[in-house]
């Protein structure tokens, strides 16, 4: 493990690049909000299709919705999947499985998807997103709760703090969490 530590003179790139010569380790924030993935061209939902349901299915999956500012962003859909959405399907109390709705004759398919590229695609499918209202008091700003994939995820938890109902982040890394919005096609609204 390493520190972790703020930079803020005019002589931190010098002092960066000096130490990455001599072959030591340096992440910084920038470098892992370069290396996050962005959205793919994800093709629009296309028409509905019924599907057959298998014995021992519980017949509910939910649409994946890419919504902005709400814990739940599922829609639940039984026996019709629109083709190209992604899904993601819970068939006990263990984690939920995501998939992808392709065509298989004329009925409804679902081809193995991750979380991070089932979540990605949701997010192209619904661009443009209305802009992200934050509630700012004494230099905290709270962010809604968004669902976000996992590298994303991943960086606002070194970025932000969690809490109850979305995120807490300083004004000295707001700039951070809007880069890493945009990954998304999320835009902050000005506080």
């Amino acid at each position: 493990m390493g520190n972790r530590f703020t930079l803020t003179t005019w002589r931190r790139d010098g002092l960066i690049a000096r130490l990455r010569a001599r072959t030591f380790t340096v992440a910084t924030l920038d470098d892992a909000l370069d290396a996050l993935p962005v959205l793919p061209s994800a093709p629009a939902p296309g028409e509905l299709l019924p599907r057959t349901l298998a014995s021992g299915d519980a017949g509910a999956a939910s649409t994946l919705r890419a919504t902005v500012g709400r814990r739940s962003a599922l829609t639940m859909v039984s026996h019709c999947w629109h083709l190209n959405t992604p899904l993601r399907r819970r068939k006990s109390r263990g984690a939920a499985d995501f998939y992808h709705v392709t065509r298989d004759g004329a009925q409804a398919g679902i081809v193995p998807l991750s979380e991070q590229d089932a979540l990605l695609m949701a997010y192209a499918q619904v661009q443009p997103l209305p802009p992200l209202a934050l509630v700012s008091s004494d230099g905290i700003y709270r962010l809604p709760a968004v669902e976000l994939p996992p590298p994303q995820r991943a960086l606002l938890k070194r970025i932000g703090e969690p809490f109850s109902d979305g995120w807490r982040v300083d004004a000295a890394s707001l700039p951070f969490v809007r880069r890493l919005l945009v990954t998304l096609g999320i835009v902050i609204k000005p506080a």
